[in-house]
């Protein structure tokens, strides 16, 4: 018989660890049902959400177990996936027999970071193993974040590598870059972690060096003020644009120049590969811990420093000179992406379920593509691709 799975996330907003949910959900093969503790999100109107339940979980910690626990014996679920909300997954996972996924998508610091004292490390080290005593399995995003619970003690063997997976998309026409002004473009919620502030001051500061540019912001949240206010200050606000959120970003990706991820932390990062797979020159800073689990050693890319605009500006610089230099650098970056399909990542998936059920070693992530995925045909007069 089939699994039946049930992936629990707190509501259907805009992030990469929800999108990431919906993809797998969808293109698994296994019995899958998605529900969420509370109604709402960007996500509510997707076409993958159709499905979607809400248990409406309200109250406290205690009362969002028993809310859970209840959709677990209703769904007669085999196995559960938490996304972001570990400790009440795992609770009533427990409390109810079912084999729990713990699907980590942040550093360990942002996991706990609700709980009281979750700072301090003996703490955070504690409520570590207890999430994973709780679980079959600890599913790190990137390697990174699977490597975070190790060192606080969890078993390597019940722990492994589930990147986030992503829907790639056919027949990607770029257009030639912008000789005359750069179009940058950033993805992300509008929040202290993404530190949007920074792309600005490197836009600044290219165009103070004579490199005209534009930068598109794609998101919302509570700092779009600040960032506003930020451009105004630098001079550069007729030249940012807040789009907002979108839910299908892609033709904003094929009308940019270069992609730019300025987080101070990352897990994953399904923006870098939305970029990659829409051909583009990507700059990120080398934050923790998704980044240079995508990026590394992808040429036409660069990862630097989080927080240094001026390095975020000299690497814009160089990706571009590069990209006109070699234009079959758009065909790596596609690759890139392909290794991070979600067809992938929905076979793994099924690995690692197989495994938890019948209490077997975890599979090893495999980060080699498939050679469908490196056999992509040029499109029809595409004289990039003969480069």
């Amino acid at each position: 018989m089939t699994p039946r799975v049930v992936f629990v996330l707190p509501a259907l907003n805009g992030g990469g660890a929800e999108r990431a949910v919906l993809e797998l959900a969808a293109e698994s093969g296994l019995d899958c049902t998605v529900v969420t503790e509370r109604p709402g999100g960007d996500l509510a109107g997707h076409p993958l959400a159709a499905g979607v339940e809400c248990i409406h979980a309200v109250g406290g910690r205690i009362a969002r177990i028993a809310a859970v626990a209840r959709a677990l014996r209703a769904s007669r679920a085999d196995v559960v996936v938490s996304a972001l909300t570990p400790v009440v997954v795992a609770a009533a996972g427990r409390s109810r027999g079912v084999h729990v996924i713990t699907w980590i998508q942040n550093p360990l610091d942002s996991v706990v970071a609700d709980v009281p004292g979750a700072r301090r490390p003996r703490v955070r080290g504690t409520l570590a193993r207890l999430i994973a005593a709780g679980s079959s399995a600890v599913a790190g995003a990137a390697p990174g974040l699977r490597d975070e619970w190790r060192d606080e003690g969890v078993p390597a063997e019940r722990t492994c590598v589930l990147p986030n997976g992503t829907r790639l998309p056919t027949g990607v026409i770029r257009r030639p870059m912008d000789p005359h002004e750069l179009r940058l473009i950033s993805v992300g919620r509008l929040a202290p972690q993404k530190r949007h502030d920074v792309a600005i001051v490197a836009l600044a500061q290219l165009r103070s060096a004579g490199q005209p540019a534009r930068l598109e912001i794609l998101g919302t949240g509570p700092a779009e003020g600040s960032l506003r206010a930020l451009a105004g200050q630098l001079g550069v606000a007729a030249h940012v644009r807040f789009a907002g959120f979108l839910r299908d970003p892609g033709p904003r990706y094929l009308a940019a120049d270069v992609f730019v991820l300025t987080s101070d932390f990352e897990g994953f990062g399904n923006v870098l590969v939305e970029a990659l797979a829409h051909e583009l020159p990507v700059v990120a800073t080398d934050a923790p811990f998704g980044p240079r689990f995508i990026l590394d050693g992808l040429d036409g890319t660069r990862l630097v420093a989080p927080g240094d605009s001026s390095a975020v500006a000299r690497a814009i610089t160089e990706v571009v000179a590069e990209r006109r230099a070699k234009p079959s650098l758009a065909l790596a970056a596609r690759e890139r992406a392909a290794v991070f399909a979600v067809q992938r990542t929905a076979e793994h998936f099924e690995k690692i379920v197989g495994a938890v059920l019948e209490n077997g070693p975890l599979p090893t992530w495999n980060g080699a593509p498939h050679p469908w995925e490196t056999s992509w045909s040029p499109h029809p007069g595409d004289e990039r691709r003969q480069s």
